[in-house]
């Protein structure tokens, strides 16, 4: 069978309708998914065009205009997420293991008196 078209040739059914639209929608669902995070990046970069490109720290062949590209946009929007979460994961390990010592120096002292 060939995959190029034939004049006046009846469109072929797909042979299981609701995976084809399964398909279909997750398609959509995902352009739109993308147009939406491409829409927040413009926005981002029009309104924190400067604390952007402080931010990015990366080589570009061609320097920024006014407003980052989405690319540089998305670069400093990552560092800036991953340094967050790396601060907050530091600070979360160091407050469970002071925790866990402190209960430990409690419980020490609790074998002590008893």
């Amino acid at each position: 069978m060939s995959r190029h078209p034939v004049k006046n040739a009846e469109p072929q059914t797909s042979s299981r309708p609701e995976k084809t639209r399964n398909t279909l929608d997750a398609i959509e669902r995902f352009v739109a998914v993308g147009m939406f995070v491409m829409g927040m990046l413009q926005m981002l970069a029009f309104r924190f065009s400067t604390e952007i490109r402080v931010q990015a720290h990366c080589w570009l062949r061609t320097p920024c205009g006014e407003i980052p590209s989405p690319f540089v946009t998305k670069t400093a929007l990552a560092r800036l997420i991953r340094a967050n979460l790396l601060g907050f994961g530091k600070d979360l390990i160091s407050h469970f293991i002071r925790q866990k010592r402190n209960n430990s120096e409690i419980s020490k002292d609790f074998r002590e008196v008893a």
